[in-house]
């Protein structure tokens, strides 16, 4: 996560999307009051500063949600403010979390879940299911109505247009925490088990038109 006062501007950071490459990029034009959450260098000092004293349900991480931001740091106003977020063909996301999660090795759920199952087994385990139906994009990035979502397929523009609009010339985006993975992945789905995603991810389906 990204909440910069001085630019009014917040990044909500959506697992397996690529913000760890934004939010990398981001550091080399990061202003001194700009709070930064996450495990890049700069986002490791920060947050360390910015949670300490606080109570657990009061720090802030990663992967946090823009209404837990709002909580903790009053002077955002999401209504006025640029509340970005990346997002992703969810298929393809959904793939990336299998891969992600065959290749960790700490105690969650999900993870055990991608190691012991394959992938069309991975897709319909409540122990994956379930995170997704109570946490779906919108909750995220719930109370604004208008984010700014930036497509991981055409990130580089997408980064670019928002830098240009935040006031300085986009760094480079390289690309971090790769996993190989089949790159076609469509096929590794069958018309029954791509039909299980759309209901996970209603927004990418419905309001963002992705589709299989």
């Amino acid at each position: 996560m990204i909440i910069s006062p001085s630019r009014q501007f917040v990044f909500v950071h959506l697992p397996k999307t690529g913000g760890t490459a934004l939010s990398l990029a981001y550091e080399e034009r990061a202003r001194g009051d700009d709070l930064l959450f996450g495990d890049t260098p700069k986002a490791k000092r920060r947050q360390t500063g910015f949670n300490k004293g606080r109570a657990p349900g009061e720090k802030l991480s990663k992967h946090s949600t823009l209404s837990q931001a709002l909580a903790q740091v009053p002077a955002i106003k999401s209504e006025r403010w640029t509340v970005a977020a990346i997002v992703r063909n969810p298929w393809d996301r959904m793939l990336s979390f299998y891969a992600w999660g065959r290749d960790q090795s700490f105690e969650h759920p999900m993870i055990k879940a991608a190691k012991t199952l394959e992938f069309a087994e991975f897709l319909r385990d409540p122990r994956v299911t379930r995170p997704f139906n109570a946490m779906p994009t919108p909750a995220y990035l719930a109370p604004t109505t208008a984010p700014r979502c930036l497509r991981q397929e055409t990130l580089d523009a997408d980064w670019a247009a928002l830098c240009t609009d935040l006031g300085f010339k986009a760094p480079p985006l390289s690309r971090t925490n790769t996993l190989e993975r089949p790159l076609k992945w469509r096929e590794q789905y069958t018309p029954e088990t791509a039909a299980l995603i759309p209901p996970l991810f209603p927004f990418e389906t419905d309001a963002l038109g992705y589709s299989f």
